[in-house]
């Protein structure tokens, strides 16, 4: 009677079960980027690699991404870009890094039977680069800012001393709170320095030198990048070292800082 019974419930089940649910779930996807791609600078194409186990019976592979609105308290995984399997083993997503800081991705796989598994989700942590007028200095001398400037004929958002200034050296100091690895520009003197004048820009990080340009001279630039250890302050100064009575207004084009975490 007993054994009447169980026969007759199995049928039962296997009658009202789903198909679907007759499978045993699918095995996680597995993320193989490279370590070294744990970091990486906004504009640098990512390849996110992806292993994915019982190839056969997966028809679609979407990378998606931990997205958080800056005007909502809501924030999910969104999809980014969808791929068929096609019995493939491994799959490279190529994207493009556009994110600020830190940016979370995952791949999620579903079979054939419409079933579902998303991988273990990895970080990636993004530098951007960032112009020096994005900070504000929290000390720095008269006539000295940031602006525009032109140095060996072109055009520049710059840091240096004003035209009117009749100073001959300035400095300012900013906070980039151990953010920034990274520092670049065009070192160079304003066009509209006298003929025959020098001067010098010096980068500075926690009252250590870093950096000093070669002697500047009129229509001459030297672009240059320096790494900084993350500085918690910094300070760029400059000098104009020509004859007392000639007028020279050192300049640092295009200046940035290669930052996250701001």
């Amino acid at each position: 009677m007993f054994r009447r019974l169980s026969t007759v419930l199995l049928c039962t089940l296997a009658l009202v079960m789903p198909a679907g649910m007759a499978q045993a779930a699918p095995a996680k996807p597995v993320i193989t980027t490279p370590r070294q791609m744990a970091e990486v600078v906004e504009g640098d194409v990512l390849h996110i690699r992806v292993r994915i186990p019982a190839a056969k019976s997966a028809r679609k592979a979407t990378l998606e991404s931990f997205d958080k609105s800056t005007y909502s308290p809501f924030a999910g995984w969104e999809p980014v870009k969808s791929v068929a399997v096609r019995g493939r083993k491994k799959l490279t997503f190529k994207i493009t890094a556009q994110h600020e800081n830190t940016k979370r991705f995952r791949v999620r796989i579903e079979t054939k039977a419409g079933r579902s598994k998303p991988s273990k989700p990895v970080a990636i942590k993004v530098w951007r680069w960032i112009p020096l007028r994005e900070f504000s200095p929290y000390q720095q001398t008269s006539g000295t800012g940031t602006g525009e400037g032109s140095i060996a004929g072109r055009r520049y958002a710059a840091w240096g001393g004003f035209t009117y200034s009749s100073a001959r050296s300035w400095e300012s100091r900013y906070t980039p709170g151990r953010n920034c690895k990274m520092f670049r520009g065009l070192a160079g003197l304003a066009d509209t320095s006298a003929d025959g004048t020098s001067g010098a820009v010096t980068l500075s990080a926690d009252e250590q030198p870093l950096w000093t340009s070669p002697v500047l001279t009129p229509g001459v630039a030297y672009p240059f990048e320096v790494a900084l250890n993350l500085p918690y302050r910094m300070s760029l100064a400059a000098a104009n070292t020509s004859a007392p009575e000639l007028r020279a207004y050192p300049l640092i084009g295009n200046p940035e800082l290669l930052c996250t975490g701001i």
